[in-house]
């Protein structure tokens, strides 16, 4: 080979096509998408398989002809490398405390060893500061049951739902009936209504504040009102997007608000009121708030599903990407804040993400099966509440 040919084939090797960055950044994104959201494996016939075996190679022969065919070709084998998982035993805990599982057919509690005791035919349930007592509700009914299923009371609630304890003493529980906000004393006495047209999250006491209630209505306001009189105590502006969660600190000084479109960080106290908007947009699909209300869980809806943490102490602070590519749903803080138990619905899978020092995570596998919960209609489950702090 002449040296003239050798300088062209150097440069010919070092050309890139045009936008192929761009092209690179759409192909990752629509392969991690993909394999975030595919459905949970099921045995398929033959005939199926083989219909398949088309399609996939007109996609892989489109990415190998493209320009830039061998940059997408090893980002897809990266996309669909799933980030090392170490598999849990069984439904055993890492962390102290003990679960609450819900769905469409009933509710159940989960040690820390594993073990799973049906509570009854419930669709919600909170757990009292304690741990002591269970709200759970239904369609037709609102109760309150001790962690064997036994009843201490039970009322006949039309569209009951998200029944939630004062805090820290339990005195009150607030809960929705389809579109109103109502509160009764922990020992099932004294309901009336409280507000109407509120939004379909569960309401928010206000800890260290004489049974102050916080909840969204349907403008997108977060209003404050005494939960004994109904009486105003505060109101915010409207937010946009639908609203996911509402939080209280443990001292009740800041309140975390996440909807659809964003979050925010309010503090009533403060005249004027200071409400501040954390880095994160839309969409949004699920967020919690930790025991010690100094970070923010969020699972955001975008191309590429991500868990990520927002550090509340310090609002404008970048957040913290924990799982990535993942459709995964509903985060759950373990009583001590050390860890986050996502549900992989897709796989029937729990993932415990450690948040405390070095990444990890476990994965507890046939969850649903193991639980009992399979069947015409039971829809999937959904964790409740880990209780409680040591």
């Amino acid at each position: 080979m002449s040296r003239s040919e050798d300088t062209v084939r150097r440069a010919l090797a070092g050309m890139r096509a045009p936008d192929e960055r761009a092209a690179c950044e759409r192909a990752w994104a629509t392969v991690r998408a993909a394999y975030a959201d595919r459905p949970a494996p099921a045995p398929a016939r033959p005939r199926r398989r083989l219909a398949a075996v088309p399609a996939v190679a007109v996609v892989l022969a489109a990415v190998a002809l493209s320009p830039a065919g061998a940059t997408v070709t090893r980002i897809i084998n990266r996309a669909l490398s799933v980030p090392h998982i170490a598999p849990a035993t069984g439904l055993s805990l890492p962390a102290p405390g003990k679960l609450l599982v819900s769905d469409a057919r009933g509710t159940w509690v989960v040690s820390s060893t594993g073990t799973v005791r049906r509570l009854g035919p419930w669709t919600q349930a909170s757990w009292s500061p304690r741990g002591l007592y269970v709200a759970v509700a239904s369609a037709g009914s609102l109760a309150a049951v001790d962690p064997t299923g036994a009843v201490a009371w039970r009322l006949s609630v039309r569209g009951a739902s998200d029944p939630r304890w004062y805090v820290p003493s339990g005195y009150r529980v607030a809960y929705r009936a389809g579109g109103d906000l109502r509160e009764l004393a922990g020992d099932g006495s004294g309901d009336h209504l409280l507000a109407t047209g509120v939004a379909p999250i569960a309401p928010a006491w206000r800890p260290g504040h004489d049974f102050q209630l916080a909840y969204a209505n349907g403008r997108g306001a977060i209003v404050v009102v005494n939960g004994d009189t109904g009486a105003g105590v505060w109101r915010s502006r409207p937010h946009p997007g639908r609203p996911l969660a509402l939080n209280w600190s443990p001292d009740g000084s800041r309140l975390s608000l996440v909807t659809s479109a964003g979050a925010w960080l309010m503090l009533p106290g403060q005249s004027p009121p200071l409400s501040v908007r954390l880095p994160v947009r839309g969409p949004l699909l699920a967020a919690a708030a930790s025991p010690d209300g100094r970070r923010l869980a969020l699972i955001g809806g975008g191309p590429i599903r991500q868990l990520q943490i927002a550090d509340l102490t310090a609002p404008t602070r970048p957040l913290r990407t924990m799982l990535s590519g993942l459709a995964v749903t509903a985060p759950t803080w373990s009583a001590d804040g050390r860890w986050l138990l996502v549900s992989w619905t897709a796989q029937d899978q729990w993932l415990f993400v450690h948040v405390a020092g070095r990444s990890r995570t476990l994965a507890a596998s046939r969850v649903a099966r193991r639980l009992g919960a399979r069947g015409a209609g039971a829809g999937p489950l959904r964790v409740d509440g880990w209780c409680c702090a040591p």
